[in-house]
């Protein structure tokens, strides 16, 4: 996350964009996607997986960067209660549960959470749904 900001920051300097910094934290994956696909078979389908995890933890982390740099304000009870959501799935992913109906309840919890009170109004603010439910662009 840290290579391109910071690559970012090298080209621009002080210019007019240079606020633009976070926007840059995941373009690593594509580059890894790409690579991983020129390299095709000749590479282990371990490392394959572990360099693909480590990109979805990459991205997860710069959109988290994106959210909270760019955001006016942070609602936290919001943002407590996404976290339990989120820590509800992963604990029952962990039990076992493979039942597809029991994670969209739970994903329409986590839809509704963000009817209660964005956790990071930047996010939302660029998301493809907007607040009549249409989709943008």
């Amino acid at each position: 996350m840290v290579a391109p900001a910071g690559l970012f920051l090298l080209l621009v300097g002080d210019g007019p964009g240079a606020s633009g910094w976070g926007t840059v934290m995941s373009t690593d994956t594509a580059l890894l996607s790409g690579c991983l696909a020129m390299l095709g078979s000749s590479i282990p389908q371990s490392l394959r997986l572990f360099l693909l995890s480590l990109a979805i933890f990459d991205d997860v982390g710069a959109i988290l960067v994106v959210a909270v740099g760019y955001s006016d304000s942070l609602n936290k009870i919001a943002l407590v209660v996404a976290g339990f959501g989120i820590s509800v799935v992963a604990g029952i992913a962990r039990l076992g549960v493979r039942n597809i109906a029991i994670y969209f309840v739970l994903g329409g919890h986590l839809a509704c959470v963000r009817r209660l009170g964005c956790a990071c109004d930047a996010f939302w603010r660029n998301s493809w749904i907007d607040d009549s439910g249409a989709q943008l662009g």
